[in-house]
């Protein structure tokens, strides 16, 4: 089990990463669902960054479970992935689709 958790943190850290540099697909609901005109013409870089938190934080979350960490602090982490997922997607919905 640790290995499999050990190995989804590093999966996660290494999305984590190539989103931080935005190279590769970008893993985000608001760019998947996107049409491909609207693919073309978004500003992706909040959308990366966004991404690059969310699978760092994922990574460290499975680092934890993996290394056995009190489940306390995990929880903690993980309500904090959850209040950023909304408070960023709050804050980019508000500041790049003001009309």
């Amino acid at each position: 089990m640790q290995v499999i958790t050990i190995s989804l943190a590093i999966i996660s850290f290494v999305i984590s990463f190539r989103h931080f540099m935005q190279k590769g697909f970008l893993i985000n609901n608001v760019y998947i669902y996107a049409t491909k005109e609207d693919r073309e013409t978004m500003n992706k870089s909040p959308y990366y960054k966004q991404s690059a938190v969310s699978f760092l934080i994922v990574g460290i979350i499975f680092l934890m479970l993996g290394l056995n960490i009190n489940m306390y602090i995990i929880n903690l982490v993980t309500l904090f992935l959850m209040v950023f997922a909304i408070a960023s997607a709050i804050y980019i919905s508000k500041k790049y689709f003001r009309q």
